[in-house]
């Protein structure tokens, strides 16, 4: 109880006076809803004929401490469980310039190792409300890249892994361009996806991208989408991975630009062949051949499907929503 004292007393002296230690190390979205709720009461009764009074002040503290005590005791229904914890992801938060080298990130157990034509660039890619930061890689011709992870513990029959990454192909395809990730896939071998869990996606032209997926290097499917415009906007690439003991069982299934806060319903892409564990050095890898430049950015692996989609959390919505509805009625009331 007396942590809980001190971070309730905390927020009670801070929300008129912020800059306070307790308030400044509260999560920034809890922070901000509080505040948000508290200056809203306060605007609404400056904005009336009468006097704010302490009886206000006092209503206001009590609403944002009711936002707050809901964030962290998960009052609220629609507050769901904490996601699970990723397992990799790169948002290349570097300086532009070479990426060989490069050691940020999380999760992996490395640095990068790059082709000197892989440059990190600015600014980022973005996709709608997907939470993304830093800058991107750009490959200028044809280049490779390749990370380590340990994938100890990871693999067992039945597990199921989610990844994502964006690309963007921000010019007319000449020849044969694609890009070549790879999860799971050898750390030793030259060509890496050999061994992985493989998409490669290619847009052929401004309104047809095309795409193939492989296990252990053997093209397993493909196809080829039609959109409106592959040239001037980001891609988001989605797919679940799932080991299996049984031979030719391991499966991969693969969704392009899927909404996001849903389910992504049918794959393009459903797939089962023969995953090989080259041993715990597994790696991410990507080739990227010839012209034109392609760009990637928010490389992720996870557990669930909210781990490598993160957007702006539901349950903070919910519960401003929450709140403002008792600062309405309490308002209407003092009417």
């Amino acid at each position: 109880m007396a942590n809980f004292r001190l971070i309730r007393n905390g927020v009670l002296s801070t929300l008129i006076t912020p800059g306070k230690n307790a308030w400044e190390n509260l999560p920034r979205r809890t922070v901000s809803l509080a505040g948000i709720v508290h200056e809203s009461l306060r605007t609404q009764c400056r904005a009336s004929d009468r006097r704010c009074g302490p009886s206000a002040n006092r209503r206001a503290n009590s609403l944002a401490r009711f936002a707050l005590l809901a964030f962290f005791a998960g009052f609220s229904p629609l507050v769901g469980p904490a996601t699970a914890e990723i397992i990799i992801e790169e948002q290349f938060d570097y300086a532009a310039g070479s990426l060989n080298g490069q050691n940020g990130g999380q999760g992996f157990s490395a640095a990068w190792q790059a082709t000197s034509n892989l440059q990190i660039t600015s600014p980022g890619l973005t996709y709608g409300a997907l939470e993304t930061s830093g800058n991107a890689i750009t490959g200028f011709h044809s280049g490779s890249m390749k990370r380590l992870f340990d994938n100890t513990g990871l693999t067992g029959d039945g597990a199921t892994y989610w990844f994502s990454m964006l690309f963007a192909a921000p010019g007319a395809n000449v020849g044969h361009a694609p890009v070549v990730p790879s999860f799971f896939s050898d750390a030793t071998g030259p060509y890496a996806q050999a061994s992985g869990f493989t998409v490669n996606f290619n847009p052929t032209s401004q309104t047809s991208l095309f795409m193939d997926v492989r296990i252990g290097g053997s093209i397993l499917a493909e196809t080829t989408i039609p959109g409106t415009d592959y040239y001037s906007s980001s891609q988001l690439v989605l797919g679940r991975i799932t080991f299996s003991d049984t031979v030719s069982q391991d499966r991969l299934e693969v969704w392009l630009n899927p909404l996001l806060n849903d389910t992504p319903g049918t794959p393009l892409l459903n797939v089962t062949g023969n995953w090989v564990d080259p041993g715990i050095n597994n790696s991410f890898y990507l080739n990227r051949y010839n012209d034109p430049d392609r760009s990637i950015d928010e490389i992720r692996l996870g557990t669930t499907i909210a781990d490598v989609l993160p957007v702006p959390e539901p349950s903070t919505y919910a519960l401003l929503l929450m709140t403002a509805a008792g600062a309405l009625w309490m308002t209407r009331r003092r009417r």
